[in-house]
């Protein structure tokens, strides 16, 4: 699965403003809800299961990335959103730097493990050193076009397939 997959149209938040992984989880959701990919009834119970799942264990990686997640009722579909943190956020990553990019996924509490080919797709691509710094410098300019056009151009058609 690629990411335009799951990041469609305005999903993207170019710079964000949360200065720690609480802060950035709900500032994820609440994009999924302005959008109207979630509804405003089902927010809690979508961040009530990404902060769960959380405090579990911290989805920040290595590389300045974090991929928090978590299943809900609330969606039918894989449901996605990329943050642009130019600044860093703490999220507790294996290696102790910040996250620069934060990419959240609601998962359908139907895929109890279809999804874990697709976080490890797309921490692949996204810990990838060259793209990651290319993601960063698209969201300083504040556009979510610039970030989307890049994740274009990177995935193509197909990009991910032979992964």
């Amino acid at each position: 699965m690629r990411l335009l997959d799951i990041v469609q149209g305005k999903l993207v938040i170019p710079q964000m403003r949360a200065r720690n992984k609480w802060d950035a989880i709900e500032e994820l959701v609440d994009k999924l809800v302005a959008e109207h990919e979630i509804r405003i009834f089902d927010r809690r119970e979508v961040l009530e299961a990404v902060v769960a799942r959380e405090r579990s264990r911290s989805t920040g990686l290595d590389q300045q990335v974090a991929m928090p997640h978590g299943r809900s009722r609330a969606v039918e579909d894989l449901l996605g959103v990329l943050g642009i943190a130019p600044d860093g956020i703490p999220f507790e990553s294996t290696d102790g730097a910040d996250a620069q990019v934060v990419c959240l996924l609601v998962i359908p509490e139907s895929q109890h493990r279809d999804h874990i080919k697709t976080l490890s797709d797309l921490a692949r691509l996204l810990t990838e050193p060259t793209f990651r710094a290319q993601l960063v410098a698209a969201g300083r300019t504040g556009s979510h076009h610039s970030v989307l056009h890049l994740v274009e151009q990177r995935e193509g058609p197909d990009f991910l397939q032979g992964w």
